[in-house]
């Protein structure tokens, strides 16, 4: 399952700050998930593991402009648009 979630209310994750300038915090109900920063070509800049219900991420090396998070957990996938400032 696919889902791109713009209603907050049924949101099962939080991503903060947004817009982000070096770092952002992805908080969540479940551990053991992955998470890709993907271009707005369609090209993966950064992926990696979320292994605990709150985790940091590094932008730092990534161009300013407009991504997506995917964050996957089992089998389901959830987009939000992310913003580097």
């Amino acid at each position: 399952m696919i889902s791109a979630i713009d209603d907050p209310s049924q949101q099962q994750f939080s991503v903060f700050p947004n817009p982000v300038d070096n770092e952002f915090n992805v908080k969540r109900d479940w551990n053991n998930a992955t998470f890709a920063v993907i271009d707005a070509t369609g090209r993966t800049a950064l992926s990696g593991n979320l292994n605990a219900v709150q985790t940091t991420v590094s932008v730092a090396s990534l161009p300013s402009g407009i991504y997506f998070l995917e964050i996957a957990e089992g089998e389901s996938r959830y987009t939000q648009r992310l913003i580097k400032n």
